[in-house]
């Protein structure tokens, strides 16, 4: 998994990652996030890697993805429902906002649908996007 707390350090990725559509997807959250202050206050982006399993995500973000936090029902039980505020397919890539503040700051989680992602983290995003 790949953490960005900054603006400088998203600066560095976007010069030296090769994905364009990753490019272009935080090119344009950046776009959209800077004039609101800094990465570090607003929350952090994720970027999930192969071999990222879905409970080392969790315990890394410090949040239960697959997880209620509300009710604590979890995923795959039918009554489940995901805490975050919507899923995006971009292509090859699914992106996931959790706002966790009134402040609006929380954690964007940025899923690559390719082999080697956390089968159930799929299959999670891929039940619930719109």
């Amino acid at each position: 998994m790949h953490v960005i707390r900054t603006w400088a350090a998203l600066a560095v990725l976007l010069d030296t990652h090769t994905d364009p559509a990753l490019k272009r997807l935080l090119a344009l959250r950046r776009d959209q996030l800077l004039e609101l202050g800094e990465l570090s206050d607003l929350g952090s982006i994720y970027l999930i890697e192969p071999g990222d399993s879905l409970a080392s995500i969790e315990t890394s973000i410090g949040f239960p993805v697959a997880s209620n936090p509300i009710d604590g029902l979890r995923y795959p039980d039918p009554s489940f429902t995901p805490a975050w505020e919507w899923i995006e397919n971009h292509g090859t890539l699914w992106e996931a906002p959790f706002v966790l503040c009134d402040d609006g700051s929380g954690f964007i989680l940025i899923v690559p649908d390719e082999p080697g992602i956390d089968p159930q983290l799929l299959e999670l995003i891929r039940t619930f996007a719109t």
